[in-house]
């Protein structure tokens, strides 16, 4: 997040101007207020602040976790006992906050719901009268290319302000920790405050998004859209949670002359290459070969460039389409060219849940799953872990994890996860052993490793007094003497502080 720097001096002069000119005119600015129903509410009691504490867990050391952090932001009441913020906000909370902006008022909140995929979340007020007199706000369809809309601003003295700003770009692009979906971005200027996660962008008394983040240099933030917001609280409404759905395809640019005629596409056909699939997805299970083209989705036609001409924002990916004008169990059907001949295949959309991932992409509010054997610290591959390895994670992470990070489709099935020898713990037992790291264990006492469950229930069949450690790399075999590990249990818990030598959790799917 970018709005604790400092503005450059032209900028604030800029800013004053803004809100000079709201000042005297009033018919360019955001309402101080509101209409709703034909009733009129302040703002601020539809916007609250949110005060965070989190504190996440080192996947690389699983039992520690790191220091607290604090966040402010702000969040948008949206329904009856429904605060809506941005996920980023409330990742690994501890404890949630929530403050009327104009009165103080306060009542601690707890997670109704979060979907970290597309960056939202619900809290509820534990206070149930918290909300008593808030009327919410209600949920905008589409900005337009050069609408202008307010950035909603609380100060910490309880001052609101509302910046305005124009709509410049609608695009598809990756979201925090997961998945692509659509994005505002919109040109503007912020001054600094406290409060800036999650600030609403609000237009003709509706809600129209929640800031991702800001770039102070461009003036340019990028926002969760108002359809996304919808789709999420939508999906909500009947108390079954089913997320956004996916249809476990990639497209690739299909520009290339000798590769069309190849592919015996004529000069009418558009069209994208259907590069990879991900096993036991909608698109495999209705049929779809990799090599595929794919030439229309719901009688749309998908061009080139993997894109289709869309009603309100004009050329947008495919994803968006899929992901978001679609509810999970939609069926859509896909036109696709294969060997010279055009056929329509149906495909019942439905989401990727956390668990099917062989390397989840994010793991917040529960702790990581572990075994301490010997000194030998057992952990599953996620990129959480990777990014343990700090903030140039990329360049410093061994080759085969990024590998499997990056190719997990291909590599494993759905649901099968890498784990991995993360570190030794120097012990009596572990010598010998101590400069091993970062090993993908392949088989243990000739179980085939697929999860942490596969290793706890190979650690009942040792063979003999011993466990086999197989790896796909050097040094390959290992051999452990099970009373010497035993023998050092008590050891490693005392002096290095690991309250459990084990710890399986259940697995999230959200």
């Amino acid at each position: 997040m970018l709005l604790n720097k400092t503005l450059p001096l032209s900028l604030v002069v800029l800013f004053f101007f803004i809100f000079a000119g709201c000042a005297v005119n009033p018919t360019k600015q955001v309402s101080a207020r509101y209409e709703i129903a034909g009733e009129f509410i302040a703002p601020q009691k539809s916007v609250v602040r949110v005060e965070v504490t989190s504190q996440p867990y080192y996947h690389i050391r699983p039992w520690e976790k790191k220091r607290p952090v604090s966040q402010k932001g702000v969040g948008v009441v949206v329904g009856a006992q429904q605060v809506l913020v941005t996920a980023q906000l409330i990742m690994d909370a501890t404890y949630i906050e929530l403050e009327h902006s104009k009165d103080g008022g306060k009542s601690t909140a707890r997670v109704s719901h979060v979907d970290y995929s597309a960056n939202l979340a619900v809290l509820e007020p534990v206070d149930s009268s918290f909300l008593a007199d808030v009327a919410p706000l209600p949920i905008g369809t589409h900005l337009r290319l050069g609408d202008t809309a307010g950035v909603c601003l609380v100060e910490d003295n309880g001052m609101e302000m509302c910046s305005l700003g124009t709509l410049r770009g609608a695009n598809v692009d990756a979201y925090p920790f997961a998945g692509n979906f659509l994005t505002y971005r919109i040109k503007t200027v912020l001054p600094r405050v406290t409060y800036n996660r999650g600030l609403p962008i609000i237009k003709d008394g509706s809600l129209y998004g929640l800031l991702m983040n800001y770039d102070v240099d461009k003036t340019l933030l990028t926002a969760v859209p108002s359809p996304v917001i919808k789709h999420f609280l939508d999906d909500l409404a009947d108390n079954t949670y089913e997320g956004f759905p996916m249809v476990g395809f990639t497209v690739t640019r299909l520009e290339d002359d000798q590769l069309r005629r190849y592919l015996q596409l004529t000069e009418a056909h558009q069209g994208a290459y259907i590069s990879k699939l991900r096993p036991e997805s909608p698109a495999t299970l209705a049929g779809m070969q990799k090599g595929d083209v794919l030439l229309e989705i719901n009688g749309k036609p998908v061009g080139k460039d993997g894109k289709y001409e869309d009603s309100h924002y004009g050329r947008l990916h495919i994803r968006h389409l899929i992901s978001t004008h679609s509810q999970s169990g939609d069926i859509i059907n896909v036109r696709i060219m294969r060997d010279g001949r055009e056929d329509n295949l149906l495909m019942t959309l439905k989401p990727v849940s956390l668990d099917q991932y062989p390397t989840p992409p994010y793991s917040f509010d529960h702790p990581p799953d572990y075994i301490v054997l010997g000194g030998l610290v057992i952990v599953e591959l996620s990129k959480p872990y990777l990014e343990d390895f700090g903030k140039d994670w990329i360049r410093k992470v061994p080759g085969r994890l990024i590998y499997n990070y990056r190719h997990q489709w291909d590599l494993h099935k759905p649901g099968e996860k890498v784990v991995l020898l993360s570190s030794v713990i120097p012990t009596r037992a572990m010598i010998g052993y101590t400069d091993l790291e970062n090993l993908i264990i392949k088989k243990f006492n000739n179980v085939d490793i697929h999860g942490m469950n596969d290793v706890a229930l190979a650690l009942k069949k040792p063979l003999g007094n011993f466990h086999k450690i197989e790896f796909y790399d050097y040094p390959k075999t290992i051999y452990l003497d099970i009373r010497t590990i035993e023998n050092e249990g008590a050891f490693v818990k005392q002096y290095y502080g690991i309250p459990s030598l084990m710890r399986l959790s259940e697995k999230r799917t959200h």
